[in-house]
């Protein structure tokens, strides 16, 4: 007798339904995850500095990459929040007063600076977000300008950058985390300092890491 495997009836049809659901997952993601690049300077929300044009005016955290072209010089204007993933500056990219960027955690560096980063607003970084590039000589906290520091249960990476005396660094996050290191970044000279982790349930110990604060 041959043997020969007994699908029950319909199992064509139905493995021909599945495939068909995978196909258009795919495709919903990437149609819904375009990358978007600068063709000339801006606002972050003026529809016509991007390329390809954006179905809501401006990319945010939703969209794949978001690349700052060089020589382009974005501004996040007043009074608008973003958030942005996947995010390259290869340009200059200034976040005004009363606005703010916040970065998000995505598979890739969430955020690459090769070029220049003026906040004079709020910057955040998301629980588990990345970034790599930020330096001291690229990087500015202007007067008045935040840095919210979000992450949990990791350290997370300060941004190594020019902190004014009146600019903020603001941890609020963490829960669990409990033991400061160098590759956090804590041994810069900051303005002032605010800690905020309403949920934290163990004493951080900063391991004499923390101590060059030049407001309050």
């Amino acid at each position: 007798m041959l043997n020969k495997n007994i699908y029950p009836k319909g199992y064509g049809l139905t493995s021909f339904r599945i495939a068909l659901i995978f196909i258009l997952l795919a495709h919903t993601t990437l149609l819904f995850s375009q990358s978007y690049t600068t063709i000339k300077s801006g606002d972050w929300n003026d529809p016509t500095i991007w390329s390809p044009a954006h179905p809501s005016g401006y990319p945010t955290s939703a969209d794949q990459f978001i690349t700052i072209s060089n020589s382009h010089h974005v501004t996040v204007p007043a009074n608008l929040s973003i958030t942005a993933d996947e995010m390259i500056i290869n340009g200059t990219l200034e976040i005004t007063s009363n606005a703010s960027l916040t970065i998000t955690n995505g598979p890739a560096t969430d955020l690459q600076l090769t070029g220049t980063l003026n906040v004079y607003g709020t910057l955040k970084l998301s629980d588990q977000a990345t970034h790599t590039g930020l330096t001291s000589s690229n990087t500015t906290f202007y007067p008045g300008s935040r840095y919210s520091h979000l992450y949990t249960v990791t350290e997370g990476i300060i941004p190594s950058a020019s902190w004014n005396s009146t600019s903020t660094l603001e941890i609020t996050g963490y829960t669990t985390y409990s033991s400061a290191t160098a590759s956090g970044n804590w041994n810069q000279s900051f303005g002032n300092v605010e800690w905020n982790c309403v949920l934290q349930s163990t004493r951080m110990k900063m391991n004499g890491l923390l101590q060059n604060i030049t407001g309050n």
